[in-house]
């Protein structure tokens, strides 16, 4: 019964993953084609923006906090986890061209209404 109820707390976790991702990429995917100023209107100025090889800029922007929390695991130790999304988007000819991003999309997720057009 135990496992039987630790399988069905695991599959909804991976479900619910999968579904902030899914609605991340979709919020994210949105903003490709859209100009730099509706970019800068609705998330602010980018904490910096870097010129690519190909001639493009990246516009970098970060959002969390810049601190981490610290678990103990039995087995590791101390494990820190860092709570920051740094989004890196790609700006062709004034207009969104494409998109990266680190930080984890469940951590990203986090910030789907800020990010919504």
């Amino acid at each position: 019964m135990r496992n039987l109820i630790f399988l069905i707390s695991a599959v909804a976790f991976f479900c619910t993953a999968c579904a902030s991702q899914a609605e991340f990429e979709s919020t994210m995917s949105a903003w490709v084609g859209q100009s730099t100023d509706s970019l800068i209107l609705s998330w602010g100025e980018p904490i910096s923006i870097v010129e690519i090889p190909n001639g493009n800029a990246v516009y970098v922007y970060q959002f969390g906090q810049l601190g981490s929390a610290d678990s103990i695991d039995p087995i590791r130790g101390v494990a820190r986890s860092e709570y920051i999304c740094r989004l890196g988007i790609e700006i062709e000819n004034g207009f969104l061209k494409s998109y990266e991003y680190n930080g984890g999309h469940r951590t990203c997720a986090g910030y789907i209404p800020k990010l919504r057009r």
